[in-house]
């Protein structure tokens, strides 16, 4: 039985594979940047977040309207703290694919990141809207009021997201509410 790291492992031989074999494919880019970021996520090893942003980075360039390309590097970005250049890769992924969760979320995390909270308040709300079943936007916004010391605005949204039983951050940050 192989564990996550070596199952990471072979995604990220089998993408580099792809990539020998056609280094202009957006999907093999996008897919050898998630190989890498799982990577660099199960090991902590710096090359792999290179190696991940230089492939997503490309799978942009090459299909810059592509708004899984936009978002799974806006994603590596947001990681790497680099908010303005997320939101720049985020706003057309959403504008072109505004139905992604993904992308919404991401974006979200990158207005966050910028300090523009009205903003990412804002879009969580609209994507509460539109996803009510959709455990980000109540935890995040939860969270985001929690840490502007609304907590009494805070506690229902992290109800609703600890009531899914899906986040153990939103019922962390319930906890830590009820604390305060």
């Amino acid at each position: 039985r192989r564990s996550v790291r070596q199952g990471a492992m072979v995604e990220a031989q089998r993408s580099a594979r792809a990539l020998v074999i056609d280094p202009d494919s957006v999907n093999a880019n996008v897919a050898a940047g998630a190989a890498y970021t799982m990577l660099l996520h199960r090991t902590g090893e710096a090359r792999y977040s290179e190696l991940g942003e230089r492939a997503l980075a490309h799978a942009v360039e090459l299909a810059p309207d592509d708004p899984d390309a936009l978002a799974a590097y806006g994603t590596l970005l947001n990681e790497k703290m680099r908010y303005e250049e997320a939101y720049a890769a985020l706003q057309p992924a959403v504008r072109r694919d505004p139905l992604s969760r993904h992308a919404q979320a991401q974006l979200i995390t990158a207005l966050e990141g910028l300090g523009r909270l009205a903003e990412a308040r804002e879009k969580l709300l609209v994507l509460m809207q539109m996803y009510p079943d959709y455990i980000f936007a109540p935890a995040e916004l939860g969270e985001l009021l929690l840490n502007q010391g609304q907590i009494d605005v805070a506690v229902p949204y992290l109800r609703i997201a600890h009531a899914a039983k899906t986040s153990p951050r939103a019922t962390f940050a319930l906890a830590n509410a009820y604390l305060n």
